[in-house]
């Protein structure tokens, strides 16, 4: 799914995101955890702005700092990697100008074993 969302929307450059919902379900001692994030971002058929919802299930980790000056968190760019079995977005990924690299010290991150996303 990772590799169609960036075939799809590259690395969701100069995106807004308008909504995020944390979804906790607890089940005896285990705690599930699902994040969804409505972002809108340019497609890369024609550029044209659409919005999609991010979804991260069983999240592993995450961070997301508050910014009260801000309405709507606007990335430049997202980190996206795949790697065993851990899917990472990091919206506030350190830009190194030829490449992305993931920020230790995030604002907005999310680590996830299930990602998907939809129009």
């Amino acid at each position: 799914m990772i590799k169609e969302l960036i075939k799809q929307y590259g690395n969701l450059c100069d995106s807004w995101i308008d909504e995020i919902s944390i979804n906790r379900k607890k089940e005896n001692v285990i705690e599930e955890i699902t994040i969804s994030i409505g972002i809108n971002c340019a497609n890369t058929t024609n550029y044209n702005y659409e919005k999609i919802i991010l979804v991260f299930e069983k999240v592993i980790k995450f961070n997301i700092k508050e910014n009260h000056s801000l309405i709507n968190f606007s990335p430049k760019e997202v980190f996206i990697k795949s790697d065993e079995g851990k899917i990472i977005l990091d919206f506030d990924p350190i830009d190194n100008f030829e490449y992305l690299e993931e920020n230790v010290d995030s604002n907005f991150k999310i680590v996830s074993k299930k990602f998907t996303f939809k129009k």
